[in-house]
């Protein structure tokens, strides 16, 4: 039997793959063959996900002589030459990570564009019914407001039920709110402007959590490598909903 579970679903925070992949569970859609397949399958997405991330925050040497062999032809790859690739190769990544990123909000506008023309044109015809087209958001995107150049992730979406579920045991789940802006991500008690729990920045490069300092006078930012790294600093969440508490 495998030390490590091929499947680990947090029942807080069910994400849409959590629930298609506990579907496959139910008595109406069990089928041995396709557990056992899919089981399988997660076991070796979820460690090379796992090499992958971590490669991408911090390149190994063997990760990065495999670049550079392709490249570097004038001699050896010596460490210090991986030395020299290291910080290339960890930027190369961010790079191509924010141009896939960028393609798809390219093609979502694009297809926004022509479905609207396409509507307008429809409403102009005689006796052409109008069609309700869903506009398609790119995978990872929850919301997108382009005129207000805000775009709400899935993962900040997941930053934010992580907040709640570790505050619930002080407040009532439903006052804790979100609103997102261009550079961050809020969340606050009753939707207040002024008396916030935390600040969520998640870039290519790098995620933070801000937290309320010296009455809201200033926020500490802190660097996580991922968003389930915020239930550390469930303590300091706490102080923050109950300061917000007694400003409300």
């Amino acid at each position: 039997m495998d030390e490590r579970p091929f499947l680990v679903v947090n029942m807080l925070d069910l994400s849409d793959a959590d629930i298609e992949q506990l579907k496959k569970f139910h008595k109406s859609y069990y089928n041995e063959n396709n557990v056992l397949s899919t089981a399988n399958e997660l076991k070796y997405t979820t460690e090379i996900k796992e090499i992958f991330n971590k490669e991408i925050q911090s390149p190994t040497s063997d990760f990065v002589r495999f670049f550079a062999k392709q490249i570097y032809t004038t001699g050896q790859i010596t460490q210090k030459v991986v030395e020299m690739f290291t910080p290339l190769v960890k930027k190369s990544m961010s790079m191509v990570i924010n141009d896939i990123i960028a393609e798809r909000l390219n093609t979502a506008m694009k297809n926004d564009e022509q479905v609207e023309d396409t509507t307008n044109i429809s409403s102009n015809l005689p006796n052409s019914p109008k069609e309700n087209t869903e506009n398609k958001l790119p995978e990872g995107i929850v919301y997108m407001d382009k005129e207000a150049g805000i775009i709400t992730t899935q993962e900040e979406m997941d930053a934010y039920n992580i907040v709640r579920s570790i505050l619930r045991r002080s407040v009532d789940a439903s006052r804790i709110t979100y609103k997102d802006y261009k550079t961050y991500f809020v969340i606050s008690l009753d939707n207040s402007q002024w008396y916030w729990i935390c600040r969520i920045s998640i870039g290519a490069r790098k995620k933070q959590i801000g937290i309320p300092v010296n009455k809201y006078k200033s926020c500490d930012w802190i660097q996580i490598d991922s968003i389930d790294d915020i239930f550390k600093y469930a303590d300091r969440l706490e102080e923050s909903i109950k300061m917000a508490i007694e400003k409300l």
